[in-house]
C-alpha cells in the first residue's frame, strides 16, 4: 500500500476526481473550517475558504467532470443548504443548481456515462428527487409505477450503466433488491430485507407538521398501530440522537415497528438543533437549550398528540438513545407529570462529563461543541442542564441501557444516574438495568440486542397497560 495523502489532524473529509486523485479537503480546528485544495500538478494543498463551523461554509461534493468545476452545497447568503458550482481557480460560487426554501440539498445524482449531473435529492417530509435529465427521469418514472407509495433508489450500476441495482422501500416495507436491465427493460428480483416479516402486518409511518409553545414550526413522525382507531393511544415519544445536524426521516423504522406491533404508537419529533432544515433551524438549538427549549418541543410535540386526541395523556413512556437518552431522563427530571416511564439508552446524564471524557477524534470540534451545548466551564450551566443533579425530581419508573465500552458516553453516566436513584430510595431491579461490559455506543451482539428488547417490552407493557 501506498500513502497518497496524509492527515495532520484536523482533516474531517477528503474528495477525490474523477481520475481518483485527492483534490480536496476539508478541516476544522476551534471554530475555523477550512476548505483546502490543489490542481492536478499541484503537490500541496492551499487553503481557498475560511469559515466560522457555526455560519455560512462551503462543502465539496463531487468534481464535475471536467475535474475543474465542483459541485459543492453551500449556505452562504442563504437559511438553507442549496447545491452550487464552484471554481476553485476563480474561488467564486458559480450557477446555483438548485435549492429549496425549506431543507437543505446536499445530494447528487451523477452519470459517468453521460458524464453530466442527472438530478439532486433532498428529504422534505419524504425523500424526493428532482432530474434534471429527461432520459433518466423517464427511466425512474417507469420503475416507480410498479412500486407505488414506496421510494425507490438506486443503489449501485455498471460501468456502462445498463445494468443498475434497485433498493424499494416504504415505511411498511424493509426493502427489497432488484436488478434492472435497461437494455431488456426488465427488472428481476434478488433479495429482500427481513424477509421474515409479514408487511400485512407492519404500521404506517405519516409526518407530523404543528408549532411550538414560541412559534417555531416543527416536523417529525408519527407511526400507529395496524387497524387502530387512531385515538386514545398510548405513546412512546423517540428523540433521535445526535442531536445536531441528525433529522429523523421517513420509511422503515424496526424499533417504531416493534412498538406498533405491541400496540404503541410512536412519535419521532425533529426538535431545534435537529439537520436538515437550515442553519437558522438548527442554531436555534444552540448555547444551553438541552433541557430547556429543545425539551419543550419534545414536551410539545406530546401535548400537540394529546390535544388532537391521538394519544392516551395517562399512557406516556419516552426512550431514546445518546442524546435521546439524555431527552429520555430529562424528560423524566424536568417534566414528570408527563410520562409514566422512561428507558434511557447510552444517554447523556451529566453534560459536564461528557465535556471531560470525550473521545480523542472529538477534540477537532471541542469548541465548536461549546457553541452547541454550552460552555462546560459554567458550572450554573451545566448543573442546570444535566437530569443527574435533579435525580429527586424523577418520580417515574425508569430503565437503563448501557454499554462498559462506550467512548462517546462512557458508563460512568450510567452508573451515577443508578447510585443517585438508589440515594432517592429508588432500586433498579434487573430488568431495570443492563450494562453489557462488551458493548459499545448501542449493542451490537445479537443476544444482547434480544436481552433488551425483551426486556424492554416488558417494562412498556407493565407501566403502559
Amino acid at each position: 500500500m501506498q500513502i497518497i495523502a496524509k492527515n495532520p489532524g484536523s482533516y474531517q473529509g477528503w474528495m477525490l476526481d474523477n481520475e481518483g486523485v485527492v483534490r480536496a479537503a476539508v478541516s476544522i480546528e476551534g471554530l475555523k473550517g477550512q476548505l483546502h485544495y490543489k490542481n492536478k500538478i499541484e503537490e500541496k494543498f492551499k487553503v481557498l475558504q475560511e469559515f466560522n463551523v457555526d455560519d455560512a461554509n462551503i462543502s465539496p461534493l463531487a468534481f464535475d467532470f471536467d475535474d475543474k468545476t465542483m459541485f459543492v452545497a453551500s449556505n452562504i447568503d442563504r437559511d438553507t443548504a442549496a447545491i452550487y458550482r464552484f471554481d476553485p481557480e476563480s474561488n467564486k460560487l458559480g450557477e446555483l443548481v438548485f435549492a429549496h426554501p425549506d431543507v437543505d440539498v446536499t445530494n447528487l445524482m451523477l452519470s459517468r456515462k453521460k458524464e453530466k449531473l442527472l438530478g439532486v435529492a433532498y428529504v422534505d417530509d419524504y425523500a424526493e428527487t428532482v432530474y434534471f435529465d429527461k432520459e433518466t427521469a423517464e427511466m425512474m418514472a417507469s420503475i416507480e409505477k410498479s412500486f407505488a407509495g414506496k421510494q425507490v433508489n438506486i443503489i449501485s450500476q455498471s460501468e456502462d450503466e445498463s445494468l443498475r441495482i434497485v433498493f424499494v422501500s416504504s415505511d411498511i416495507d424493509p426493502g427489497q433488491y432488484y436488478l434492472f436491465d435497461q437494455k431488456k427493460n426488465t427488472l428481476k428480483s434478488l433479495v429482500a430485507r427481513m424477509d421474515w416479516l409479514d408487511n400485512e402486518l407492519l404500521s404506517p409511518m405519516k409526518p407530523i407538521k404543528f408549532t411550538s409553545r414560541d412559534g417555531l414550526k416543527l416536523r417529525g413522525y408519527l407511526t400507529t398501530p395496524k387497524n387502530s382507531v387512531g385515538k386514545k393511544l398510548p405513546l412512546i415519544v423517540n428523540p433521535h440522537g445526535g442531536p445536531y445536524g441528525i433529522r429523523d426521516v421517513w420509511g422503515f423504522n424496526p424499533e417504531a415497528q416493534f412498538f406498533a406491533n405491541r400496540g404503541y404508537a410512536t412519535v419521532q419529533v425533529n426538535f431545534r438543533g435537529s439537520g436538515g432544515y437550515g442553519k437558522a433551524f438548527q442554531q436555534a438549538g444552540y448555547g444551553g437549550k438541552w433541557g430547556a427549549e429543545m425539551q419543550n418541543d419534545i414536551t410539545d410535540t406530546v401535548n400537540h398528540l394529546v390535544k388532537k386526541g391521538i394519544v392516551d395523556p395517562e399512557k406516556i413512556c419516552i426512550y431514546g438513545a445518546s442524546y435521546g437518552g439524555y431527552a429520555t431522563v430529562a424528560g423524566l427530571a424536568f417534566t414528570p407529570e408527563l410520562y409514566k416511564c422512561g428507558i434511557n439508552y447510552v444517554g447523556v446524564t451529566d453534560v459536564s462529563l461528557l465535556f471531560e471524557s470525550m473521545p480523542k477524534h472529538w477534540e477537532p470540534q471541542k469548541e465548536l461543541l461549546k457553541i452547541q451545548i454550552g460552555d462546560p466551564d459554567d458550572e450554573a450551566l451545566m448543573k442546570r442542564m444535566s437530569p443527574l443533579h435533579h435525580v429527586e425530581k424523577i418520580v417515574a419508573p425508569l430503565m437503563i441501557a448501557q454499554g462498559g465500552k462506550d467512548p462517546r458516553v462512557i458508563k460512568k453516566h450510567a452508573t451515577l444516574l443508578k447510585d443517585a436513584l438508589e440515594k432517592q430510595g429508588i432500586k433498579l431491579s434487573d430488568d431495570e438495568w443492563i450494562l453489557k461490559e462488551n458493548e459499545g455506543h448501542g449493542f451490537q451482539k445479537e443476544e444482547n440486542k434480544f436481552e433488551l428488547y425483551t426486556k424492554m417490552e416488558k417494562f412498556l407493557a407493565k407501566h403502559l397497560r
